[in-house]
């Protein structure tokens, strides 16, 4: 199993919650993006693998999940 993957759920819930801290919107695909790069990065330590390949990974879920909520949010408005 790729647990890289939890990387997307795990983004999605803290830049909810960093929205809280009032980030301006515009910058929230790059937080997304910058937080999938360190989970990746933590993940690859944790299991001891390449850290290149996971931080990579990290990035492109990163941006899935900035991705994701934006598609959710067009599909919420009726654009």
């Amino acid at each position: 199993m790729e647990f890289n993957l939890f990387i997307i759920p795990m983004t999605l819930i803290i830049v909810e919650l960093a929205k809280g801290l009032e980030i301006n919107k515009k910058y929230l695909p790059i937080v997304s993006v910058v937080l999938g790069a360190i989970l990746g990065a933590a993940f690859s330590f944790y299991y001891g693998a390449d850290p290149f390949v996971h931080i990579v990974q990290g990035i492109v879920y990163g941006a899935a999940s900035s991705g994701i909520y934006d598609m959710a949010k067009i599909a919420k408005e009726g654009k």
